[in-house]
């Protein structure tokens, strides 16, 4: 298969399809096995026609079969094969295997500029979740004089108002293989939510309020179509000045408490396909108060707003490991999270605020088995990356093996990412050699580190119980 293409991927593809629907336009002859309507649906099958112009194909099957059909797949995984009358087959375990099998069809046909003969493959990701941030922070200091509370407004990030720059990114994404999105920043409810008992916690105008509704609907749904969650990550216990209770609490109180999970009810009934990050320190202190705050706002906030949304598919909550490990909360954290809430995830920082080793160990290393014991999937965060700047992150070897060593040292099954140059996105410092773009510096920038990443994984899965 397109290895280069299809790589660093953890596991993560579920069920469902059916149906009959009319064939696609152009030349190609499009079969569904089942109702399986979908953008997500819609968009794989696309990349498949668009590689069809100009090349003589009859039909096009498609199908979810579930994990446990008649070809065991696993989650996010695909079958793709030739069948007579250079007609073609994907069946997914679920709608995201359908659309990483349609794409890595698509490739197949444009690289041979035909439709493949005698084509049989089945495959998957390796990583559960994978994907980069973009910081909605700034060096500056914020309105409370510190660097992360920055509300979502043009005036601050215009770059998150560009659907233009937004399409190309994501497209580069999924072409990769990417299944998640970070936005992080201090507290952003404030900025995407206005609540009916508080109403003096926005932050911004109702004409930005307005305007960042519109954004993340659109942006929430093209990520779906495109099998990305966004993931809000956010700081705990940071709250809005205007709520009256200072902007930064090192313990919880009922109101501040009481305003918390009702915002994160409040985003999560609003938009579509988000998960959270959440971050307990940078305030919170101390294991009784951030197991509490945990276990008793953040959960139960999520889960009132997939219950009013009427959701019952459990987006991600990752839980960052800064300052929980060190407090000796990290057991109870996981472990009583994970009872209340099964999709649940840990991070730590790869081997801290630098990517200078392929072979993690030491206090590091010790705090990623620590956090893995406890969570349902552990992840690694490739932080700043401050000690590459202004240096191209490519190196092939060193990639593979530090991704080798998330999965083999780390006990990681998944990737956070963050971009070279992370304060500065989108400004690009060097030009891409992975991708086209020319506009989304991120996307050039990490995503070579993904993209060779993903290589690595996809490489030594082929023959997983054998490997180096």
């Amino acid at each position: 298969m397109n290895i280069t293409r299809i790589a660093i991927a953890g596991a993560c593809l579920a069920a469902c399809v059916g149906g009959n629907l009319a064939a696609a336009a152009g030349k190609l002859d499009v079969k569904y096995g089942g109702d399986i309507a979908s953008p997500r649906i819609t968009y794989a099958v696309e990349q498949v026609r668009l590689a069809c112009e100009g090349v003589s194909a009859a039909a096009l099957h498609v199908s979810v079969q579930g994990t446990d059909g008649p070809v065991k797949l696993n989650p996010e995984g695909f079958r793709i094969r030739s069948l007579a009358d250079r007609s073609m087959e994907v069946v997914g375990a679920d709608q995201s295997g359908v659309l990483y099998g349609c794409l890595e069809l698509a490739g197949r046909i444009r690289a041979a500029g035909t439709i493949p003969a005698d084509l049989d493959l089945t495959d998957a990701p390796e990583f559960k979740l994978r994907g980069p941030c973009i910081g909605m922070q700034k060096l500056q200091r914020d309105p409370y004089g510190g660097h992360y509370q920055w509300p979502y407004s043009p005036k601050n990030f215009p770059f998150f108002y560009d659907k233009e720059q937004w399409r190309e990114y994501l497209d580069f994404l999924v072409s990769i293989r990417m299944n998640s999105l970070y936005l992080w920043n201090g507290h952003p409810f404030a900025s995407l939510v206005q609540l009916d008992d508080y109403p003096e916690a926005l932050e911004v105008s109702p004409e930005v309020l307005k305007k960042n509704r519109e954004m993340m609907h659109w942006l929430t749904s093209e990520c779906d179509k495109r099998g990305i969650w966004l993931i809000q990550m956010f700081y705990n216990i940071h709250l809005p000045k205007g709520l009256g209770l200072g902007t930064s609490l090192r313990r919880s109180n009922p109101k501040a408490a009481d305003y918390t999970r009702k915002s994160i009810a409040k985003f999560v009934e609003e938009y579509p396909n988000v998960g959270l990050l959440v971050c307990l320190g940078e305030a919170l202190s101390g294991k009784e108060a951030q197991v509490e705050w945990f276990t008793e706002t953040v959960i139960p906030g999520m889960q009132d707003g997939l219950k009013t949304r009427g959701q019952t598919e459990l987006p991600p909550i990752v839980v960052r490991g800064h300052h929980i490990v060190e407090y000796g909360s990290h057991k109870d954290v996981l472990s009583k999270g994970l009872k209340l809430y099964p999709n649940l995830f840990s991070m730590v920082k790869y081997n801290g605020e630098s990517l200078t080793s392929e072979t993690p160990r030491g206090k590091y290393q010790q705090f990623h088995k620590d956090m893995a014991k406890y969570s349902g999937t552990h992840m690694a965060n490739v932080h700043l990356l401050s000690n590459l700047e202004p240096f191209r992150y490519a190196d092939f070897s060193f990639i593979w093996n530090s991704c080798k060593a998330i999965r083999d040292r780390l006990d990681g099954n998944g990737l956070h990412l963050y971009p070279l140059a992370y304060w500065d996105w989108p400004i690009r410092r060097t030009r891409p050699l992975a991708h086209n773009s020319s506009a989304i510096g991120c996307g050039s920038r990490s995503g070579l580190g993904i993209a060779g990443s993903w290589t690595a994984i996809r490489k030594k899965s082929a023959s997983i119980g054998s490997a180096a």
